[in-house]
């Protein structure tokens, strides 16, 4: 959609690496080229817990409830459009 970079798994990881302590494991089914020293979730005893792709938003604490409705209802609106719907396996 507009040409612009697709967020994955890699460019999360690396951006939530740079956010946050580093987090438990990843939901991948081997470790990401991203973060290489995070465990899988399988590693950490968790065989059944695999997500190659998945979406998400975030904000920061204290985020506005107007602010929070409102990016939940666009991208519950934005997920129904069909080039959108079209990426969904």
């Amino acid at each position: 959609m507009g040409g612009g970079m697709r967020p994955s798994a890699n460019t999360t990881i690396d951006a939530t690496c740079r956010l946050a302590p580093t987090p438990p494991c990843t939901l991948q089914d081997e470790r990401t080229s991203a973060a290489p020293d995070i465990p899988t979730a399988i590693e950490q005893g968790f065989p059944d817990i695999v997500a190659d792709n998945w979406f998400g938003l975030l904000a920061p604490a204290g985020t506005p409830e107007i602010a929070r409705s409102s990016l939940v209802f666009t991208a519950y609106e934005i997920n129904r459009l069909g080039e959108v719907s079209s990426l969904k396996g």
